[in-house]
């Protein structure tokens, strides 16, 4: 998942801190996949 918002093609001007804070608040692994995670998430 991390790699995903990291990748400035999909998502521009988040860093990795950034990126962190978001997955932390979301409560979601960064080393989850992107397409596994349920939509309601």
């Amino acid at each position: 998942m991390k790699n995903l918002l990291l990748d400035q093609h999909v998502v521009r001007g988040i860093g990795n801190a950034y990126a962190d804070e978001i997955l932390w608040e979301a409560g979601i692994s960064p080393f989850s996949v992107a397409k596994a995670i349920p939509e309601a998430q």
